[in-house]
């Protein structure tokens, strides 16, 4: 009884044996894996191939398969190849119709001879530990009726060939055939069967191998099937319990004591759950930084090749055959984008590539890879030129004809060629794409190419960019506050600096540039117009090219001149109308609007028109009453009680002005003449002489103290008596500007600004000037102060999706401005709002012992998606697209997705917003839509 119960129950799991181990393969005579139900990594594959006879391909193939003969069933050997790593490693690729499955790492050894299985110590043998991919059979410890099928660990492997057996051992072979041979040790026939746990999937054996030497396959030994019916069984007078694993030794352990199990066994029927549906999420964040698998993909036909690249693209690096035909006709399509057939791993060095003449008139390119961060050697790039006109046509290394844009060298070199053509047209520029091809895979940008003369012009800009830096820095002109800065950098423009009449007929461009002012010195307007600015660029004051019609050079004719912003407020400067040969007079040096005529045409409209420092070096030009009321006063003579004579510059409808404070000064009566000695544009210089005046009493003032006020940028003067009404024009001090004048009873606070130098600055009040008094000044007249500025800012800034900026190193007390516009504080989040393309200006704020520092620029950008971009959909799959980029559905209310690789995969239907996402310094670029169906 016990025997027929043992043979019905081996019966029972050899079916379920046999049917499971189908499970993964097919129950055709041409068995295959199947790449999407089956991961390769997971079959527990033999990868020690220790005694093979040579190491080329079809042996390490031919071992490979006969040692999982069982696990790979029916594989045949054109679906594997070998990528050998080193003398002892290599990998194993899988295809199926030559698509990639999976592979698998692989050791090798050669040997002389094999290990004799007689040798091997049995006693040894330890069970495996292999989990089945399906499902095996667990026998349960309970009273049940049925017994649930779960993975479990596969015992009692297969250990040698042919066992010796004594009367109290017994040999169990399984009906089906196995990868390995399984052995099992039989009890006396009075004892009670052990019945072992079955893995549905054959075990792989482990093999007794001394610790410090290599285990050696066993030589495996073809055996027949064997008959249920002779297997001896116990009888069924003790319960079943599972095998304990047996160690091979004669005669055999006695078994332990069974529990008792119910007397039929049957499979649980599984519980199955309802399958949920599988959303797919888009795939834009891959593992393309893995290491390449040494697959090599072949391309089939033309009908498949999109698919394959973007299948290819978005997985880890690995070769595809590409002919160098086949990659000439890709580099020719126009439907796809140029990052089409490129692999994300890798990019080539240089994405913008200008060529000239003088200064890049050679270039080599390099394929760098983001995974190692090192440029692939050139030796292994094919590199590519792909022209538009006058033909559409791939050209290959040296094939530089006439028909080429630029010649194209060994090892990815450019050089530069003229743009002339055969025609004998000479565009200013000619444009082509260069392609490298790695791999299989296409990486491209375009090159632009300048002519000759367009590379003169831009090689003559950098000489007097680098002519302006030089000069800057050989007169140490910032080391001086800004004021002193434009003063001498104004002063040396228009005495160094020589109008070019010769040229004003003939070739106007020569002239026409900062080149021929700064290297040349010999320029027209617009040369020094561009020329000075690159000189106040340097130093860093806000400037700005202006341009139009004006008389100020004999008749109405083009004129070019600047825009230069002190303390917030614009003012014209114009060094050409000021040249001179000796000694600058400063007529055209912070000018206002109203400083030209009416008929001079110029944009007139602009923000923050200066007017504080309007024409201050004219000491004699006046615009308000109060201004001239200061200039009777400071020509008025104390001692004599007279005014003899007094030159007045305002303008011609102005001089109203100037007769009302004549007439507060009592002056007006004593006018002998007056009449017009100069005119500056729309500005006339009236000298006045007068009749000799009554003399009156005149009050003496004695200035008693001359000090620094409240450690601030200020000097207090005490009087010896209380004079009110005196204004800035009434005192006159040396080595700094008054800003704003306070009484307080009998003394005067004057707060300064611009002062003449940096560090100990020595500030004198030379004299207090009012008509009808005389101020008597003490000895000690001078206060000296120590004038530091503000360190110029190193903010880092990151624009933000919605166009703000953040300054990210947490900066305070700064001001910003965009392009030269007013001045605001930075918000106390360090986020600016509203950020424009530009220059954005920062600088720290001014204080009561600091001046504001210099100005950091910032130049911020806005990216661009081309108009020819080729961004679209294949297939659900966003193409066209790189790491640069994002994404969102239009209308979800989403945040934007970065793209990580150049395709985004698994997109459902919808409109999808793409945008260059924002960087440091530039903005996010504007949307382009892309209809998914």
């Amino acid at each position: 009884m016990r025997k027929t119960k043992l043979i019905s129950i081996l019966t029972f799991l050899t079916t379920l044996t046999t049917s499971a181990v189908v499970v993964s393969c097919s129950t055709e005579d041409k068995t295959t894996i199947l790449h999407k139900q089956t991961d390769i990594n997971k079959l527990d594959l033999n990868t020690n191939l220790y005694d093979i006879k040579d190491t080329n391909p079809s042996t390490i193939i031919k071992t490979f398969l006969e040692l999982n003969d069982q696990k790979l069933v029916n594989l045949h050997e054109d679906q594997l190849e070998v990528k050998m790593i080193n003398n002892s490693n290599a990998v194993i690729n899988v295809k199926d119709s030559n698509e990639f499955i999976g592979n698998t790492n692989i050791k090798f050894e050669l040997k002389d001879n094999q290990t004799n299985s007689s040798s091997i110590n049995w006693s040894t043998l330890t069970p495996t530990t292999n989990v089945s991919e399906k499902t095996s059979l667990t026998p349960t410890n309970s009273v049940s009726e049925k017994t649930s099928l779960t993975p479990i660990n596969n015992i009692n492997e297969r250990t040698s060939s042919t066992p010796t057996t004594s009367n109290n051992e017994r040999t169990i072979k399984p009906a089906v055939k196995p990868i390995n041979t399984t052995e099992t040790k039989k009890a006396k026939s009075n004892e009670s069967e052990l019945i072992p746990a079955f893995n549905l999937k054959p075990a792989k054996v482990n093999r007794p191998s001394e610790p410090s030497k290599p285990r050696r396959r066993r030589e495996v030994r073809e055996e027949k099937l064997v008959n249920v019916a002779e297997i001896t069984t116990a009888t069924n007078s003790v319960p079943w319990t599972p095998l304990t694993p047996a160690t091979h030794t004669t005669p055999l352990t006695p078994l332990s004591p069974a529990t008792t199990v119910s007397p039929s066994i049957a499979p649980i029927s599984p519980v199955v759950q309802p399958a949920k549906e599988h959303i797919e999420e888009p795939i834009v964040d891959l593992a393309i930084k893995s290491d390449e698998t040494f697959e090599t993909i072949d391309i089939k036909s033309d009908s498949n090749i999109d698919d394959l690249y973007i299948n290819q693209t978005l997985k880890a690096f690995n070769k595809i055959n590409l002919s160098e035909q086949k990659a000439k006709e890709l580099m020719l399509r126009n439907d796809v984008a140029a990052n089409f057939y490129s692999h994300p791993r890798f990019e080539l060095n240089k994405k913008e590539i200008v060529l000239d003449k003088n200064r890049n008139n050679r270039i080599e390119l390099k394929l760098f890879d983001k995974n190692t961060q090192k440029e692939v050697d050139n030796s292994q790039v094919q590199w590519y030129q792909r022209t538009r006109y006058p033909e559409d046509k791939v050209f290959g290394v040296n094939e530089n004809d006439n028909g080429t844009t630029f010649n194209l060298l060994d090892n990815g070199v450019l050089e530069w060629k003229d743009t002339k053509e055969s025609d004998g047209r000479t565009p200013d520029e000619k444009s082509a794409v260069i392609w490298a091809s790695y791999k299989g895979y296409l990486y491209s940008t375009t090159v632009r190419v300048f002519s000759e003369h367009v590379s003169d012009m831009v090689n003559n800009e950098e000489l007097a960019k680098q002519a302006a830096k030089d000069l800057v820095k050989e007169k140490g002109w910032n080391n001086l506050p800004p004021l002193e800065r434009l003063i001498k950098a104004y002063e040396w423009m228009t005495k160094e600096v020589k109008y070019d009449h010769d040229l004003t007929s003939g070739p106007i461009l020569k002239n026409q540039n900062a080149y021929s002012a700064l290297v040349l010195r010999y320029t027209v307007c617009t040369g020094y117009a561009k020329g000075f600015k690159l000189i106040i660029d340097e130093l860093g004051i806000p400037c700005r090219f202006m341009e139009g019609s004006s008389d100020r050079e004999s008749t109405i004719s083009k004129h070019a001149w600047n825009l230069v912003q002190i303390d917030n407020e614009w003012y014209h400067v114009d060094t050409t109308s000021d040249r001179t040969k000796d000694q600058t007079n400063f007529n055209f040096f912070l000018n206002t609007n109203d400083d030209f005529v009416k008929k001079d045409t110029f944009d007139r409209e602009f923000k923050n028109k200066g007017t504080r420092l309007r024409n201050f070096k004219f000491k004699n030009f006046v615009v308000t009453e109060e201004d001239a009321l200061a200039l009777i006063d400071n020509n008025w003579n104390p001692d004599t009680k007279q005014i003899g004579k007094l030159d007045v510059i305002t303008n011609e409808h102005n001089f109203n002005t100037v007769y009302k404070a004549f007439e507060k000064r009592k002056l007006d009566s004593y006018i002998k003449t007056s009449r017009f000695t100069l005119v500056i544009g729309p500005n006339k210089q009236a000298t006045y002489t007068f009749n000799p005046q009554t003399q009156e009493n005149v009050t003496n003032i004695q200035v008693t103290k001359v000090e620094q006020y409240q450690d601030k940028h200020a000097i207090k003067i005490e009087l010896s008596q209380k004079v009110d009404d005196l204004k800035k024009g009434n005192f006159n001090i040396k080595n700094a500007l008054i800003k704003e004048v306070k009484q307080e009873n009998n003394s005067y606070i004057l707060t300064l600004d611009h002062f003449s130098s940096y560090n100990e600055v020595k500030v004198e009040l030379e004299s207090i000037k009012r008509k009808d008094y005389k101020f008597t000044l003490t000895s000690d007249n001078t206060v000296k102060f120590n004038i530091q500025r503000q360190t110029q800012p190193n903010a880092i800034i990151q624009v933000l999706s919605d166009d703000s900026i953040k300054i990210t190193n947490n900066l305070s007390h700064l001001e910003y401005n965009f392009n030269n516009a007013s001045w605001a504080d930075v918000p106390a989040n360090s986020i600016i709002p509203k950020s424009t393309i530009g220059k954005l200006y920062l600088r720290y704020k001014g204080s009561d012992s600091k001046l504001s520092s210099d100005i950091q620029t910032i130049s911020i950008s806005r990216s661009q998606i081309p108009t020819n971009h080729n961004i679209k959909s294949i297939n659900k799959t966003l193409v066209g697209v790189n790491d640069t980029m994002q994404y969102r559905l239009k209308d979800s209310n989403t945040n934007w997705t970065n793209i990580t690789a150049n395709k985004v995969k698994n997109l459902g239907s919808g409109t999808y917003q793409v945008r260059i996402k924002p960087s440091k310094h530039s903005l996010a670029s504007e949307i382009v839509e892309i209809s998914v169906n």
